[in-house]
């Protein structure tokens, strides 16, 4: 397998978007709409695993990121909300 990949996919759609870079894979789960409860699933020559996710705390949704196990996947998502 070559390298690591992002795969940005939704729970109510089979819409899916592939990146190798983290920082990439940042920003376009931060531009994400929440309300299509979007995900990012990593992907290692040692397995996969869900990094980042939508979940609902009360009534409002709230995009969770992986804050110490992928450091620059967290930079990207925070680059790009700087511009929102």
């Amino acid at each position: 397998m070559e390298g690591t990949k992002y795969t940005l996919s939704y729970a109510r759609s089979d819409e899916t978007q592939e990146f190798s870079s983290a920082p990439e894979a940042g920003a376009a789960f931060c531009r994400a709409n929440a309300e299509d409860a979007p995900r990012v699933i990593k992907t290692t020559e040692h397995g996969a695993s869900t990094i980042a996710r939508t979940t609902r705390c009360n009534d409002t949704l709230v995009k969770q990121l992986p804050l110490e196990s992928d450091p620059e996947f967290t930079e990207g998502y925070r680059a790009e909300q700087e511009l929102r």
